[in-house]
């Protein structure tokens, strides 16, 4: 970062400070839908042919088959 960009170290402080907990919030969010994902069950694929087959069922069910 270069001086310019901040009018003090204050500023350039909690600029850092904000960008953190804006990266920490968004991993929260990320683990809280993988957590949901897991819950509802996916995320409990233990292979390639049982991820083809839940596709492929979906696909069905849509109609898209």
């Amino acid at each position: 970062m270069a001086n310019e960009e901040f009018n003090s170290k204050s500023e350039a402080i909690n600029y850092l400070i904000k960008k953190a907990r804006s990266q920490d919030e968004y991993y929260e969010f990320v683990r809280n839908k993988i957590e949901k994902a897991e819950k509802s069950g996916h995320g409990t694929l233990n292979n390639k042919e049982e991820l083809l087959e839940k596709i492929k069922k979906y696909k069905m069910y849509d109609g898209l088959v």
